[in-house]
């Protein structure tokens, strides 16, 4: 100012900023797709004090450590982007395109023809609903120690009972996917029985005949002597006899299409015939 002066000086400090990359755990898979991410950062000056992920999808997630992992429900390239924050509030951004592929849900389904087969040398016809990207491999187990790697196999059983049966599927991208059904086949494995009183007599008196099929059929009917016994209550019978001798109680199930039947013969016994009795008065003076 004219021939005066003045100076003042300061000291800046500039720190450096954080140098940042990352890595990913899985670059291709079906969704619902679980990746690990990675970060190798350094703070630059200072420490780091936190890492910002963003996946691309939406979500995001802060942390402290350079760990992260997130579920991809949706198809989809997703680009993601780490920003690395050191102490001193210096920050570095890295974004990197198309690193995670999500391809479509790879789903494994099955239905079957029938699943209640009437005889062991039945056989039962697969019906395969799986869908997902690429070419697919199937394996197939019946629990019964046989397995296929057909789409849509015919397979018969050579011994009674229920199986679980399992389908697993592979795509040509990686992806797996099984279903598994358990108890799903019953073949021949069922039974119409039913108890009964252990005496009837033929005195009106309504007597209970109880189901005892297993597992419960698809439907059932009842029949006394041949002819058709309609139940509205429950699966049981209740009825009653007003004649003495033999008479036969059956049972006719269904078990999906497989029809079956129990029979049993009932001796209802006759009840004592009461012929009434009679009185001689001794004496007409009153007692005694």
């Amino acid at each position: 100012d004219g021939n005066q002066s003045a100076t003042k000086t300061a000291v800046i400090t500039v720190y450096k900023k954080p140098t940042v990359d990352f890595t990913a755990s899985l670059q291709k898979g079906c969704a619902p797709l679980p990746v690990n991410f990675t970060a190798s950062a350094t703070a630059g000056d200072g420490s780091i004090a936190s890492y910002d992920w963003d996946f691309g999808d939406g979500s995001t997630q802060f942390a402290t450590a350079g760990q992260a992992l997130h579920t991809y429900t949706e198809a989809q390239n997703a680009a993601i982007s780490l920003t690395v924050t050191n102490n001193h509030g210096c920050y570095t951004t890295v974004t990197k395109p198309d690193v995670v592929t999500v391809l479509p849900t790879l789903k494994a389904d099955f239905t079957a023809d029938k699943t209640t087969l009437c005889r062991e040398t039945d056989s039962v016809k697969f019906i395969n609903k799986s869908a997902g990207p690429g070419s697919l491999q199937y394996l197939w187990d019946f629990g019964d120690s046989n397995t296929s790697a057909e789409q849509e196999p015919n397979h018969a059983f050579n011994k009674r009972g229920a199986y679980t049966v399992s389908l697993t599927v592979k795509s040509s991208d990686g992806c797996t996917a099984t279903k598994t059904e358990t108890n799903y086949l019953n073949v021949a494995n069922f039974k119409t029985a039913f108890t009964q009183p252990s005496l009837v007599c033929n005195n009106n008196n309504a007597v209970t005949f109880i189901n005892q099929s297993s597992p419960a059929p698809t439907s059932l009917q009842w029949e006394i002597n041949g002819n058709p016994y309609y139940n509205y209550w429950d699966n049981n019978l209740q009825t009653y006899f007003n004649s003495a001798g033999k008479h036969t109680v059956k049972l006719n199930t269904m078990f999906g299409t497989c029809k079956d039947s129990a029979v049993s013969i009932i001796d209802v016994k006759e009840i004592p015939m009461i012929q009434g009795f009679e009185a001689d008065i001794v004496g007409k003076c009153g007692a005694p």
